[in-house]
């Protein structure tokens, strides 16, 4: 029974980091072989170049760390 009890409270402890992780900043990345331009949190991929941010909207229009 107290097994269960220590396993319960691991869990619960384990998940209450999630809960204070905040939202993550958006950048405007720039493909390197054409002027195509996307806004994205993370980097899309090989030959993306970031080029401005942080932004804190999925367009990339309201500049800074998001809330």
């Amino acid at each position: 029974m107290r097994t269960i009890f220590v396993i319960s409270v691991v869990a619960l402890l384990s998940q209450s980091g999630v809960s204070l992780a905040g939202p993550a900043a958006w950048y405007r990345w720039q493909n390197a072989n054409d002027p195509l331009i996307l806004c994205s949190q993370t980097p899309p991929g090989d030959g993306w170049v970031m080029v401005q941010g942080p932004f804190r909207d999925s367009a990339c229009r309201k500049p800074g760390q998001p809330d």
